[in-house]
């Protein structure tokens, strides 16, 4: 009976290392934000080769964002893209750069889908990505 219980808190520990560090990853790259006000979402995921991940955001106007994504270097680059409600591109980021972070302002309110693609290679392991956004007030912002 108590190898039973075992063998179910093993992985489950396991499982808590892998997410524990995974948060400690995002949680060490707050500093991109710089002297945007993070907005308190630690969103940070294990991810494998060849997985896709999406994210829902609410955005709005009179602000002025930053959304940074990091991932391990295991993973290789990661592809982003942005979408709009209307599923238009807002911001694919640019093979030939590689960007730490995207500021952005919208206006009027809207939920962004924001779509990770993690490469798959030969060799590449699994490990953590961390999505980040905080914000700053605009000092001029648009009165309707």
């Amino acid at each position: 009976m108590k190898l039973k219980y075992l063998l179910i808190l093993i992985p489950l520990l396991f499982s808590q290392a892998i997410f524990g560090q995974c948060t400690f990853f995002a949680s060490a790259n707050i500093g991109y934000l710089d002297d945007f006000i993070h907005d308190g979402v630690y969103t940070s995921l294990q991810t494998f080769p060849g997985q896709s991940i999406q994210i829902y955001k609410t955005v709005y106007p009179g602000q002025t964002y930053r959304m940074t994504v990091n991932a391990q270097k295991e993973l290789g680059r990661i592809e982003i893209k942005v979408y709009d409600d209307g599923k238009q591109l807002i911001y694919s980021d640019n093979d030939d750069s590689i960007n730490k972070f995207w500021d952005f302002t919208v206006e009027s309110t809207i939920n962004i889908l924001i779509v990770l693609n993690c490469p798959y290679a030969s060799g590449s392991q699994n490990g953590c990505v961390s999505v980040l956004f905080g914000f700053k007030e605009d000092k001029n912002p648009v009165n309707n």
